[in-house]
């Protein structure tokens, strides 16, 4: 199987621009006709991810040209303030898509950062006549978690996601989502490298079928998982793999709507104690089961030490600790976006 290693981060950064794949001949219109212009950093140029769709397009008659502007760890903010980056790209050529990935990690913890520059880019790319695209990345890999991903962090990037689609009418490509999907279906399948962060072959195949899947409309069941472009091996999935793959991606991609997730987030969140209302009822009398019959079930327990963390309204966490004969012993909230902590005193 074919997949650029971690160790080959730093020269990927100084890749600008993506060889592309001869459209074919007969090649007929289509919606994704035209050329698209990724704007990310190593969630996107690992594999080469987007030559994987150009060859997925290409396969199935579509003239689909990509490019990218990616370096390391780079953030919107990075690409639209550094000359030569990212906003430089967008302005020195003609798109029909652009795409916008944040930074992994961007969205959890400077969610006003990601609001700020993802709306310049929006404004600036209908300006010069083309679709704002918005890349939803995937949580990172948590053995602990069901599925073996970070689902809170799942959650906060494809909350982020949706409400910069909302608030700049951008389409929303939900490869987070498909990952979550995926490790759940197939357990066996392995999206990540060992840093459990960056995407394998695999991962970027499935993120490559999602854009496919999204921008097009058509399902990529029955495309090659093996692709070149000239001499040079793209990716080399087995066909099982692929196949697998691609149906998730069909299935998520048809299926996900961004505006119902925000409603349904809305929903819960409308369901959940804030602190205000939560700090008064913790005593030392409150017992963990009493908790849990108020505020729900924890996002992360550490049974053995007994401290579990809980998800309240305005992301805010509540970090308990219990006695052994499981009372409250100590509480502090902590704010999920850059907002500090506080310590509660349990009387």
């Amino acid at each position: 199987m074919f997949g650029l290693r971690f160790p080959f981060l730093c020269f990927l950064c100084v890749l600008c621009c993506v060889a592309g794949f001869a459209p074919a001949k007969d090649a007929r219109a289509a919606a994704g006709d035209g050329r698209i212009l990724f704007i990310g950093n190593s969630f996107t140029y690992f594999n080469q991810m987007p030559l994987m769709l150009q060859g997925l397009a290409q396969a199935s008659g579509i003239p689909l040209t990509c490019r990218m502007q990616a370096e390391g760890a780079a953030t919107l903010q990075s690409h639209w303030d550094n000359p030569g980056q990212g906003k430089s790209r967008l302005e020195s050529g003609s798109w029909r898509y652009v795409v916008l990935q944040e930074q992994s990690s961007t969205p959890v913890g400077r969610a006003d950062a990601m609001k700020k520059y993802a709306g310049l880019f929006g404004k600036l790319i209908r300006e010069k006549g083309a679709i704002p695209v918005l890349f939803v990345t995937w949580g990172y890999r948590d053995e602990k978690a069901s599925g073996g991903v970070n689902g809170e962090m799942q959650k906060i990037l494809t909350l982020e996601y949706a409400r910069r689609a909302e608030e700049t009418g951008a389409l929303l490509v939900p490869v987070g989502p498909a990952w979550v999907a995926c490790m759940r279906l197939h357990p066996k399948a392995n999206l990540y490298l060992e840093d459990g962060q960056h995407p394998s072959a695999l991962g970027s195949y499935l993120t490559a079928c999602v854009f496919y899947a999204t921008l097009f409309r058509k399902s990529p069941v029955g495309l090659p998982g093996t692709m070149a472009a000239g001499k040079h091996v793209v990716c080399d999935i087995p066909a099982a793999q692929a196949r697998a793959l691609q149906q998730v991606a069909w299935e998520t991609s048809r299926t996900f709507d961004g505006r119902k997730f925000l409603e349904a987030y809305a929903a819960e969140q409308s369901r959940i104690v804030s602190k205000e209302e939560l700090k008064p009822k913790l005593t030392r009398d409150l017992t963990y089961d009493a908790l849990v019959a108020m505020i729900g079930k924890p996002t992360h327990a550490n049974a053995e030490g007994r401290t579990y963390q809980f998800g309240l309204r305005n992301r805010v966490m509540l970090l308990a600790v219990f006695s052994p004969e499981m009372k409250l012993q100590s509480a502090s909230f902590h704010s999920e976006e850059g907002g500090g902590s506080e310590r509660v005193e349990v009387k």
